[in-house]
């Protein structure tokens, strides 16, 4: 499943008041639903110790579902600019190093 990186400062570089912070652990309270019903999962998630930006890990089946994952996770009243990055996992390059080992044994057959 891939993996992406999720890094969303606050728009103009402010810190999160309490009312937002309060709306991003509420959004948060929805993580296993929105996980279920987009097909992702959540591996960490974190603001910056100012409150100015939020960082994530996600694995998502397609960009639709993370999208959709990312609006349910992340309160719209909170302006943030986001950042999406695509990420290869140790786990993901460790099976793909497998099936081509496996897939030039099989050739030399």
């Amino acid at each position: 499943m891939p993996t992406y990186q999720i890094v969303a400062p606050k728009k103009n570089g402010g810190r999160l008041s309490q009312a937002e912070f309060q709306q991003c652990i509420a959004a948060l309270q929805n993580k296993n639903q929105l996980e279920q019903r987009n097909g992702c999962t959540l591996l960490s998630y974190a603001w910056t110790a100012n409150a100015t930006t939020c960082y994530m890990i996600v694995d998502a089946k397609t960009h639709f579902g993370l999208s959709t994952f990312l609006s349910g996770v992340l309160p719209s009243a909170v302006p943030l600019d986001m950042n999406i990055s695509a990420l290869v996992t140790m786990q993901e390059m460790q099976q793909a190093i497998y099936a081509n080992m496996k897939q030039q044994q099989q050739a030399k057959r």
